[in-house]
């Protein structure tokens, strides 16, 4: 009996510190290393998407360094020959009805209907908003209006028809080369059997009176404390419109 006692202490003795750091190491693991490895492989993994869209950005900026600095004489050109002074709402009305009729080849068109509103001035400066008809409601222009030095006016159209969906893409595809700018507020489409309800509401502008001082070009701001100021381009102009690359640490980095 006591030969059997003492080869199951040895044995205890051998197997007992083994058991012991299994089980210490077991337990380190999932408390311990555990956590953090499942911390690493998530973050690994919402990486992966972030690597492409910085490779993307790259590419961005690689061809925004070769993009020149837009000529302000050449836009205020061509702003003056796609908005003149004339009065081409008349015009635009009867082209958009004339684009509706040549677009039903298959003669399913129903309640055709043109309106026309008031003709609201607006300033290169104030391009922003305006109180529309209904107090509640807030009536907004493309704020690149702005940018041009002159007083704008336009005059809202709102076109409605019923029709199948081979005249609707072909009316759509027939707004070009207007005698003016438009500017497309909303297109609402209701299906319905056999046809269906569209609703077009655009913007005609009517160029005004020449404000070299609203459309001036502004001077470059100095960035305020703690902001980010731009990259040195060794010497050349820097372009605000090229997305620049900020590269930074991840999250725990």
């Amino acid at each position: 009996m006591s030969a059997a006692s003492d080869r199951l202490n040895d044995v205890l003795q051998r197997v007992l510190p083994i058991v012991v750091g299994i089980i210490i190491v077991a337990a380190g693991y999932y408390w311990l290393l555990q956590p953090g490895l499942a911390s690493y492989l998530r973050l690994r993994n919402e990486a992966r998407p972030l690597e492409s869209r910085v490779r993307m950005l790259e590419e961005a900026v690689a061809r925004g360094r070769g993009v020149a600095w837009p000529d302000e004489n050449q836009a205020i050109k061509l702003f003056e020959q796609r908005v003149p002074k004339e009065d081409y709402v008349a015009d635009v009305a009867e082209r958009l009805t004339r684009a509706v009729t040549e677009s039903a080849t298959d003669g399913k068109l129903r309640n055709l209907a043109l309106g026309a509103g008031s003709q609201p001035t607006i300033g290169p400066a104030s391009a922003q908003a305006r109180p529309a008809a209904a107090p509640a409601e807030v009536e907004t222009i493309d704020p690149r209006w702005s940018l041009f030095p002159y007083s704008l006016s336009h005059t809202p159209l709102t076109l409605s028809f019923d029709a199948s969906y081979e005249t609707i893409t072909n009316f759509f595809s027939k707004i070009r080369d207007l005698p003016t700018a438009i500017e497309i507020r909303s297109v609402t489409l209701t299906r319905g059997l056999p046809l269906m309800s569209v609703e077009l509401t655009v913007f005609v502008f009517r160029r005004g009176d020449f404000q070299p001082a609203a459309g001036a070009t502004a001077a470059p701001l100095e960035p305020a404390p703690g902001m980010l100021r731009p990259p040195e381009t060794g010497g050349q102009p820097f372009n605000p419109l090229a997305p620049r690359v900020i590269e930074g640490r991840g999250p725990g980095g």
